[in-house]
């Protein structure tokens, strides 16, 4: 797993409040490994507005996770949309509790 997926998943696990997660042992390959929790729209909100600012404030990590790594917001935007798409947790519409 690279630095930044890593980073990623790390911020992603924290914001449902999955702590010391053990990354060598996550079976991040499985099928449905991004359906085992859910978050809030908020905490979905919160993670997409992080990982814009990740991407648009580091080089490598664009380079990473973008065809084309340019800074433009509107690209970076559409890639976290796409990110939340296929990884990210199941959204449900309750509040946090």
């Amino acid at each position: 797993m690279t630095t930044h997926l890593k980073e990623v998943l790390k911020k992603m696990c924290s914001i449902v409040g999955i702590s010391g997660i053990d990354f060598d042992n996550f079976d991040f390959k499985a099928d449905g490994w991004y359906q085992k929790y859910q978050w809030t729209r908020e905490q979905e909100k919160e993670f997409c507005e992080w990982l814009e600012k990740y991407l648009l404030e580091n080089k490598d990590s664009r380079k990473e996770f973008m065809a084309r790594p340019n800074k433009t917001k509107r690209d970076i935007k559409k890639v976290v949309k796409e990110f939340i798409f296929n990884y990210g947790w199941k959204t449900t519409n309750e509040e946090e509790p």
